[in-house]
């Protein structure tokens, strides 16, 4: 305990304000996976046709596919192989 009084007042309260910080973008994270993201995928229901609403069915639509970022640093980094001739 000695040595924590020889702390400087400005390194404790630094590191109290990122400790305070820290934990509340830990708690707004939190918060929000928790909640459903409407970019991940959205599902409607859908009553076919002579059937009623309470037997109706989900349909999940997917979000456009992320693009495969090592393809796309392939793509960058070795150029277009040319015919031989």
């Amino acid at each position: 305990m000695g040595a924590l009084t020889n702390l400087p007042p400005e390194l404790v309260f630094g590191w109290a304000l990122w400790l305070a910080g820290g934990l509340v973008l830990m708690r707004w994270f939190r918060s929000r996976s928790q909640s459903p993201s409407r970019a991940q995928s959205t599902v409607r229901h859908i009553a076919p046709k002579g059937q009623s609403a309470s037997s109706s069915r989900a349909v999940v639509r997917r979000g456009p596919a992320a693009p495969d970022a090592f393809t796309e640093l392939h793509a960058l980094l070795d150029p277009p192989e040319e015919p031989r001739r």
